[in-house]
């Protein structure tokens, strides 16, 4: 639950993609992550059954969502959507999160800029100056 997850606003395929949706009551623990870049929205929650786990066994704290539409929060409910992710007490940031180049499609850098939000506040897991994004293990190709 430490990963930038970044998607390119371009059309075709990706153009209604959604940074996280949650629906059917799924229980989830989102610590720390990125998502940024989704034309389709931030954070969408669909049915009373995935409403009724919102602050306990769904949670969502210390994370970025950026640059993902002009309605970040969607689902039966949106505006209890947004109350939840912007409620202060979660942590949660609604700013560009500074990370290098993580939109380049030939190599991404996901590593947050020094002294920037994901870098100070510990998003993304991966520090400014990790490089883990480049291990031989690690596969940017195209899929």
């Amino acid at each position: 639950n430490r990963a930038p997850f970044c998607c390119t606003k371009e059309a075709g395929e990706n153009a209604t993609a959604i940074g996280v949706k949650f629906r059917r009551g799924p229980g989830a623990l989102i610590r720390n992550a990125i998502f940024m870049g989704f034309p389709g929205g931030g954070v969408q929650v669909d049915g009373d059954e995935t409403y009724a786990l919102i602050g306990d066994k769904l949670d969502v704290t210390n994370t970025a969502i950026f640059d993902v539409t002009e309605t970040p929060f969607l689902g039966d409910d949106p505006a209890t959507v947004e109350a939840w992710i912007t409620d202060s007490a979660n942590g949660n940031y609604l700013m560009d999160p500074m990370l290098v180049d993580p939109l380049n499609t030939l190599v991404p850098n996901v590593r947050p800029m020094p002294g920037g939000p994901a870098d100070v506040n510990g998003m993304g897991g991966i520090t400014a100056g990790g490089d883990w994004c480049y291990q031989e293990w690690v596969n940017w190709a195209a899929k």
